[in-house]
């Protein structure tokens, strides 16, 4: 079972590969060859979907900073005494320190993960500038 087991893993992995590179590469390449301004009409598809995934991250991100402000708001008001608000996360401080980190480091990340989308976007949209131009300096000597 080894011998052939790694057998049919290696042609699974072959022949999904020549499928993905046909696909991704060889399509889209046809179509650019052969139908006029096609390059311009692939390159908005892929804003668009970039977008779109942009746009499902910020509702996201709406979402979890709705949750956030509600369980602080919960955990406030809970203790009924107004006077006394702030008990309920003062009576723990390293594990509300420690909740409020972790809700920043969330929400961090997902800004910084939208903000890489949003440059990835718009380097797809302009045929990858940046890149090139990095490309370039590496090979000068």
């Amino acid at each position: 079972l080894g011998a052939a087991g790694g057998a049919m893993e290696e042609l699974l992995l072959r022949e999904s590969g020549r499928w993905l590179r046909a696909v991704c590469h060889t399509a889209p390449g046809f179509v650019i060859r052969n139908v006029p301004h096609a390059q311009e009409g692939l390159s908005l598809a892929s804003l668009y979907v970039c977008v779109q995934a942009l746009g499902l991250l910020w509702v996201f991100l709406v979402s979890l900073t709705a949750v956030i402000g509600t369980r602080i708001v919960t955990a406030v008001v809970a203790s009924g005494d107004a006077a006394n608000a702030a008990d309920p996360l003062l009576a723990r401080p390293l594990r509300t320190l420690v909740l409020c980190y972790v809700y920043y480091s969330v929400i961090r990340i997902h800004m910084i993960f939208g903000k890489s989308l949003w440059t990835v976007t718009w380097e797809i949209y302009h045929n990858f500038p940046t890149m090139r131009r990095m490309l370039l300096r590496s090979r000068r000597p």
